[in-house]
């Protein structure tokens, strides 16, 4: 019995090692190239606000963003790396309504912007010019 084990694991051990390597090689292959998903609670960052307007309401201040990329990356990626930014470069006095598409989605290389939602953010400002007009 014992002879018989020692010659299941020692014979052609040469030949055993190159198909355990193999296997590893294309097992770790298929592992770093399978894509994942991931969802994350971002907020919402007004840029360029022009002068003489003040936020006074953003609504939703988070938005939930889904991302895809390799199962490596995704899993490194954190809530910080990722920004939806808003422009405010032609508003009125009062509510505008915007929609967040996969553009307004900063995300690190490799990344793919999937959806954004709510995809609609209400921002509501006011003027802070005098009656003048300064």
């Amino acid at each position: 019995m014992r002879e018989g084990l020692r010659k299941l694991f020692l014979e052609n051990l040469g030949l055993k090692l190159i198909s355990f390597l193999v296997a590893f090689s294309i097992w770790a292959f298929v592992k770093g190239t399978t894509v994942r998903e991931m969802t994350l609670t971002v907020p919402v960052d007004i840029t360029e606000l022009p002068e003489g307007f003040v936020v006074s309401d953003v609504e939703p201040l988070l938005v939930t963003v889904r991302v895809r990329g390799l199962v490596h990356q995704v899993n490194k990626l954190k809530r910080e790396a990722i920004q939806v930014v808003l422009p405010l470069k032609r508003v009125k006095e009062g509510e505008n309504v915007f929609w967040i598409g996969p553009s307004f989605v900063r995300v690190p290389s490799g990344i793919e912007v999937v959806d954004v939602l709510p995809a609609q953010v209400k921002v509501k400002l006011y003027s802070i010019k005098g009656e003048d007009g300064k």
